[in-house]
């Protein structure tokens, strides 16, 4: 799994949007971080199917708890 990724690169870590009245500017998203992100984000989603294939569970949308199921079958 890939370590955590750093906040987006603002004052406060947060996203902003554009503010006509202060002046200030939208969030500038960078592709570096946008890579990074995904990057974290399939990695993350690789971990928790390695646990579901482990379990013998199949990946079903429909479905919120596989996670838990695989984990309660592991363990």
């Amino acid at each position: 799994m890939k370590p955590l990724i750093d906040p987006i690169g603002t004052a406060d870590g947060l996203f902003h949007g554009k503010n006509t009245q202060t002046g200030e500017l939208a969030t500038i998203v960078t592709p570096k971080y946008a890579n990074d992100n995904q990057a974290a984000m399939l990695s993350t989603q690789r971990e928790i199917l390695t646990i579901l294939t482990a379990a013998g569970i199949k990946p079903n949308e429909a479905t919120n708890d596989q996670f838990l199921t695989a984990l309660k079958k592991s363990f």
